[in-house]
Formats: C-alpha cells, structure tokens, sequence
C-alpha cells in the first residue's frame, strides 16, 4: 500500500470511535429522555468535547489533512444537528415511532443506529424532515423497468461517475500565485468542476458501499448535486443546484434564531434576510472550522467574509427582479423561447442574464475565500492525482472521453 493511501486508511480508522461517540450519544439522549428533560442540555458538554478532542489532532498537509477536516466537519455539524433535533425541534421515542423513523419490533441498538442516521445525514432523505430541493433520480434510472430503482443499474452508474470525477476535478488548485491572480473567472470551475467532484466522489463512494451489502436502497441516496441549468440566480445555486447536505440544520437554528429569539414578525423582509444571513453565518463558521483543520489560522480565515457575502448578493438579485416586475407589470413576454423550470416558464434570455450575474458574482467573491487555502493546500485533494500522473493534455482528454461515455451509456445530467 503506498503511503498517501495508508496515512487517509489510518485518519479513517482513527476517526470510527470519534464519530461513534458523537453520532450514537445524541440519538441515545433522544431515545430516552423526555423532550423537556434537563439531561438533554448535558449532551452540549460531551459533543463539544469530542469535537475539541478531534480539533487537537497534529495538522498535517497532505492527503490525510483532506479526511481529517471532512471529519472535523462532520463532528462539528452533529453539534448543529444537536441543537436542532435534541434541544431546538426535540425529537423523542414516540415521535419517531409515530413517524415510522424506527419500528417497535427493533431492539435499542437497531432504534439508536437509525436514529443517528439523522445525525449523520444531514438531508433527512425519505423522512418527515427531508430537506427541500433534493435532486430527483436522472431519468436513466427512472426508466428501468425494475421498480424500485434497480439496485445493479444504481451500482453501475455510481461506480462508472465515481471513477471518472478524479479525472473532473483537474487539479484545479495546482497554480502558483502569480498565475492565481489572472485566473478569478476560472472561479467557475472550481465551483462546477472541482469543488462539485471533491465533495460527491466521497457521496458516491458511501452510496456504492451502503446499497451493495444490501443496508440502504438505491432510493436513501438520491443525487448529491443538482442541476448547473437551474444556477441562473444565486438562491437556485445555493438552494438547486449546490448541495444540500446542511440545508436541514442551518436552516432550523436560523429559524430559530430569527423568528423564535429576535421574535422577528412574520412575513417580514427584515424576518426573510436576517433568516438566509444567519444560514450563510452559519455556514461561514462551519467553514473557518474546515480552515482550521486545513492549517489557516484563524486571522487569515476569509470564510466568514466570504459567506456572509451571499446575502448581499441574494438581496441585490432581489432588489433587481422586483424592480423589473414592477416596470413589465410582472407580464412575462409572450413570443420569447422559453423553459419550463419548476413548473414555471422561464425565458431563455432571463437565464442567461442571470448565468451572467451569478458567474460575475462568483468570480469577484471566490477569489478572496479560495488565496488562503490555495496557500496552504496540500498535495491534492484527490486520493489519486490524474493531471500529476497522466499530465494536464492528456487529462483534459480523459476528463472529455469520460464525460461522454457516461453521458452515452449512463445519460449523464449536469
């Protein structure tokens, strides 16, 4: 085994009992304690110290620092989830099992393993909770004549993405400064390309692995990421086409937040922005977290200032469409080409205007987040570097070959 695999295999083994011991406790305290049980608040203390014990681990630069922060990560959005499911929106026994979440018939391991699924994926998929604006199955799958989703159709178009989103990514970090300076609209590809395949090789990976030994059906893992046509605004490209992942308890302690501790009135704009502000703070923090663990120290961290510029942008896009449909009458053109998006008509040209905004957006506001970790990055954030191997020519072609092929025989949606 060489020695990148062997330091990623042994941050992974070492990171089990830490995600067991943040994972299982929580969904414990809900299966038995009431939802008022002061006993709940002592939970806060053990999930912060798991998570301050994992934050003390040595940083380190190279392809095990990328494992060690998406485990940090993991640990520290179970905190938010906590104060969602155990303190915020309590969850207990009889509601689950009203909720059909867990069966009387299971024993207490089988109940506390279900339960902290919750904990663990994070989008709620097939219960009460699921997060909003989770892609559906491509129609590929959608038409195979086995119903449910056929189980080796699934496997067969996880495993032929899994193998080319490698190639996908390109490296696309591997620049020097001088270079990085000239290159703010390929900001574009690290969001459609190399950030998009980082964080759905490793989605792809668990859903081959859980719908092979036969524990979840292809139906608990539907796509990560949606559609880059529906990216036309900044809300569909954090809220549609962007993952979800966190969606479920950014949004619950923002609601919170906003409506039941500021008591903001409802509907309301200063409600409406102050709740997306508080997802996208959120989030930031999230994110200095994942700085930390990359080595950025905290006076260098542009996360926050990154993310909380989203907003911004959200309220001009806002500001904007009103001020159009008060100018057309909010009377959509009646001989535009158009697609139906959602169920609504879209012209083609709006889209395009807002393809335009959006990509503008990104690339003045990329940058800034993308020079600290740039700085400090380590080798790849890929297990297996293709463009370092093959080179960068010869990767571009793969990248193209792949892409084809699984468009061709696997009807490949972006």
């Amino acid at each position: 085994m060489a020695g990148s695999e062997r330091r990623v295999l042994e941050t992974l083994l070492y990171a089990i009992p830490f995600l067991l011991a943040q994972n299982l406790v929580p969904a414990i305290v809900v299966l038995t304690t009431r939802r008022d049980s002061f006993l709940r608040y002592l939970w806060i203390f053990w999930s912060v110290f798991i998570f301050s014990r994992w934050l003390q681990i040595p940083i380190s630069h190279g392809e095990s620092a990328t494992y060690t922060t998406k485990v940090g990560v993991q640990l520290f959005m179970v905190i938010i989830q906590g104060f969602n499911l155990v303190l915020i929106n309590p969850l207990d026994e009889n509601e689950l099992l009203q909720t059909k979440t867990i069966d009387p018939r299971d024993h207490f391991s089988c109940k506390a393993f279900k339960v902290a699924r919750l904990f663990m994926f994070l989008r709620g998929v097939r219960t009460p909770w699921q997060a909003k604006k989770i892609p559906s199955h491509p129609a590929y799958l959608a038409r195979q004549p086995k119903a449910p989703i056929s189980r080796s159709a699934f496997l067969m178009r996880q495993a032929a993405i899994l193998v080319w989103l490698p190639v996908y990514g390109l490296g696309y970090l591997d620049v020097s400064k001088e270079e990085w300076r000239n290159r703010i609209m390929t900001s574009l590809l690290f969001w459609f390309s190399f950030l998009r395949a980082a964080v759905d090789i490793d989605y792809r990976t668990a859903s081959i692995l859980c719908v092979g030994i036969g524990l979840d059906s292809p139906e608990d893992w539907p796509p990560l990421f949606g559609r880059a046509k529906e990216a036309y605004t900044l809300r569909n490209f954090w809220g549609t086409y962007w993952h979800q992942m966190f969606r479920w308890p950014l949004t619950a302690t923002s609601n919170y937040l906003a409506r039941d501790l500021l008591a903001l009135p409802r509907p309301s704009l200063l409600e409406r922005y102050t709740n997306i502000f508080f997802v996208f703070l959120l989030s930031g923090v999230m994110h200095v977290v994942s700085d930390l663990f990359m080595g950025i120290p905290l006076s260098q961290s542009t996360s926050l200032l990154f993310f909380c510029s989203m907003p911004l942008g959200i309220m001009i896009e806002d500001a904007v469409q009103a001020a159009w449909s008060r100018l057309t009458g909010s009377h959509p053109p009646k001989k535009t080409f158009s697609v139906v998006i959602d169920g609504c008509s879209v012209p083609c040209w709006h889209k395009l205007v807002g393809f335009i905004w959006v990509c503008s957006w990104l690339s003045l506001t990329t940058p800034v987040w993308l020079y600290p970790m740039q700085a400090s990055r380590g080798e790849s954030l890929f297990l297996i570097n293709i463009p370092g191997l093959v080179g960068t020519p010869t990767a571009i072609a793969m990248t193209i070959g792949g892409g084809l092929m699984v468009q061709y025989m696997f009807r490949g949606e972006l």
